[in-house]
């Protein structure tokens, strides 16, 4: 139940980018990985990480991601990513063409959420085998 109101307003702001939105969303990301515990696992420490390197870009290019070396022809399936300008800021956190249009946040979001299902299959196969194995 924790997890709705994050899904909700990922899904208000990819469609409708603002700044205020953006932040609400990023609120709720880290209010919900901080009451589910998430923090106290390595791994949540991560998933943190990358959601705060996210927020921090978006909210500094008023609620949009900026994609560095996005082509001309091609057209986002959501308003929320932009292509990197001018006028856009901290880009070294921003989607990148060079890294698959993924940003070091985005990253730090898998390698953490990865960790966490890996540990729970760990934790589930140490208590499927008899310890006389």
């Amino acid at each position: 139940m924790a997890v709705l109101l994050p899904l909700i307003l990922s899904v208000i702001w990819k469609w409708h980018p603002d700044v205020a939105i953006c932040a609400l969303f990023w609120v709720s990301v880290v209010w919900t990985t901080h009451s589910t515990k998430l923090v106290s696992h390595p791994a949540g420490l991560m998933i943190l990480l990358g959601a705060v390197s996210n927020a921090v870009v978006t909210v500094f290019n008023g609620g949009v991601m900026p994609v560095v070396g996005m082509p001309n022809s091609f057209s986002p399936l959501f308003p929320v990513w932009q292509r990197a300008h001018g006028t856009h800021g901290l880009l070294l956190l921003a989607d990148h063409a060079s890294l698959h249009y993924f940003s070091i946040g985005d990253f730090f979001l898998i390698a953490g959420a990865s960790m966490l299902v890996l540990a729970k299959v760990y934790a589930k196969l140490q208590r499927a085998i008899p310890e006389g194995r």
